[in-house]
């Protein structure tokens, strides 16, 4: 159904919007150690291309078109509040974090760690969030090769990061 396509991509702009102000002011701050290994650059690559690359070619072609099945529109729906669970959660652990967040392991000289808002309720919010987001994305955009490849990207990021 295009309202879901168009509610997905409204979400992609949204964690962007919600990312964009802390990404320009962390950009300004000194970092004292940076810790992105080959691994991690890979893993993230293979993550944005299950969860937008893979997701923009199913939206804009019909090359998928194949793989398509069909759920109730209740489902969509489902996806939809998902999808704004997903975007809260997203949207307070960058509140929380303020300029403590990175996209990778970075440390500064003001680095603090965030015990406090949602970081008092939810060990990793982040990742929570991304969680969230794996089960809402399926319920909007109903293909399956696009629902393995982004369901694969995000499983292996969350296996390289190991215990904690």
């Amino acid at each position: 159904m295009t309202i879901f396509k168009a509610i997905f991509w409204i979400a992609i702009i949204a964690e962007m919007v919600i990312r964009a102000p802390i990404s320009k002011k962390q950009r300004k701050e000194a970092k004292s150690e940076q810790r992105v290994s080959t691994q991690e650059k890979t893993l993230l690559g293979v993550l944005f291309l299950g969860m937008f690359f893979v997701p923009l070619i199913y939206s804009t072609t019909s090359w998928l078109d194949f793989a398509n099945y069909s759920l109730p529109a209740w489902a969509g729906w489902l996806g939809t509040a998902l999808m704004v669970c997903a975007l809260v959660i997203f949207w307070r652990a960058h509140a929380d974090l303020g300029l403590n967040w990175s996209p990778s392991l970075e440390i500064r000289k003001e680095h603090t760690l965030i015990k406090n808002g949602i970081f008092g309720y939810i060990r990793h919010p982040m990742y929570a969030s991304q969680w969230v987001w794996v089960i809402a994305q399926p319920l909007l955009l109903q293909n399956w090769i696009r629902w393995v490849s982004q369901s694969a990207g995000f499983h292996s990021l969350l296996c390289s990061a190991g215990p904690s």
